[in-house]
């Protein structure tokens, strides 16, 4: 845990302690208070200690506040975890289309830079999540085929 400690017409605060909390915690109980220091200059002739008292309703409060921030936290990841799955499905997709054009479909190509042209035509398809809702329309290959 870390003490902060600055003027009131700043944003910018002093770190002045640092304690783990489990240090504390070994022999906490409700009403106890927590010994902080709050000198900012250390090498000062002035010391500030502060005391923090906390009631087994505000642990209790926190513990809330903590829990319903883990769930906001851990449904952001999920849906961004849905999304890099669908997006890792959709490359899948175009490698394995890519791949079966390249390994299975290269000589029916006319010509090399029709071959490149196609390659080109089903990159662009996929990256684009516009077109990716239309069917690919190519011009010497069925896109079923790939």
């Amino acid at each position: 845990m870390k003490t902060y400690r600055g003027p009131r017409t700043t944003k910018k605060w002093d770190v002045t302690d640092t304690k783990p909390l489990t240090k504390w915690a070994e022999d906490w109980h409700p009403g106890k208070q927590l010994l902080l220091d709050g000198t900012i200059q250390k090498l000062g002739q002035r010391h500030t200690d502060l005391g923090i008292e906390f009631e087994a309703e505000d642990i209790a409060a926190l513990h809330d506040a903590f829990q319903r921030y883990q769930k906001k936290r851990i449904a952001e990841l999920e849906a961004r975890e849905a999304k890099f799955s669908q997006t890792a499905d959709l490359l899948e997709t175009a490698f394995n289309r890519l791949d079966n054009l390249l390994s299975f479909h290269r000589d029916e190509a006319l010509t090399p830079e029709a071959l490149l042209e196609t390659v080109q035509k089903i990159a662009e398809h996929f990256s684009s999540s516009h077109r990716r809702k239309r069917p690919l329309k190519l011009d010497w290959i069925e896109w079923d085929s790939l």
